[in-house]
C-alpha cells in the first residue's frame, strides 16, 4: 500500500491532478485499495494509453521512468515518454522536458533546450515555467539565449505535433 501511495503521491505532484482519474483507469481511492501486483496492470495499462498517444499517459510513464517507480528507472524512455507529450503540447511535460535538460542528471545540461521547454510552456500561462525559464536565462550566454529565442519562433512557426 506505501508503493501505490508514494506512485500515486509523485504523479500527482508532477501533474497537479489527480492522474488516475485523469486517465480514466482507476479513482485514486480505487487504487490505493490494490494490492502491489495490480500496479503492474495499471501501469500496463498507461502504457497502453500512450502508445494510443493519451498525453497524460505519456508524461505519468515519462515520471515513472525517471523514478524508478513501478518499472526500471530508465533515462532512454523518461526522456522519449516526456518528449512525446511535449511536442504536443502539454505543459507539465513540457516544464519536466524542461528541467531534465536544465539540471542535466539523466541527459547533457542544455540550457537552449530547458529554455525553449519552459519558454513553451510559459506561453500556456504557466507562471512556474516564466520563472524557470527567467532562472535559466541567468545561465545562459548570449548567443545561448539567441539560439534558444529563434528555437521558439521555429516552433512557434512550425510546431512539429498537435493534439
Amino acid at each position: 500500500m506505501d508503493g501505490v501511495k508514494s506512485l500515486l503521491d509523485g504523479l500527482a505532484a508532477v501533474l497537479m491532478i489527480p492522474v488516475w482519474l485523469a486517465l480514466g483507469l482507476l479513482s485514486v481511492t480505487a487504487l490505493a485499495e490494490q494490492p502491489l501486483g495490480n500496479v503492474a496492470d495499471v501501469i500496463a495499462d498507461t502504457l497502453r494509453a500512450a502508445n494510443q498517444g493519451n498525453v497524460d499517459a505519456q508524461v505519468n510513464l515519462g515520471y515513472l521512468y525517471q523514478r524508478g517507480q513501478g518499472v526500471p528507472q530508465n533515462d532512454i524512455e523518461m526522456m522519449k515518454w516526456y518528449h512525446a507529450a511535449a511536442t504536443r503540447g502539454h505543459a507539465a511535460a513540457q516544464i519536466k522536458l524542461g528541467s531534465v535538460y536544465y539540471e542535466g542528471k539523466h541527459t547533457p545540461r542544455d540550457y537552449v533546450q530547458a529554455y525553449l521547454w519552459y519558454q513553451l510552456a510559459a506561453l500556456q500561462g504557466y507562471q512556474s515555467a516564466v520563472e524557470f525559464r527567467d532562472y535559466t536565462a541567468k545561465s545562459m550566454t548570449p548567443e545561448q539565449l539567441l539560439q534558444a529565442k529563434r528555437l521558439v519562433q521555429d516552433w512557434m512557426a512550425s510546431p512539429p505535433n498537435s493534439p
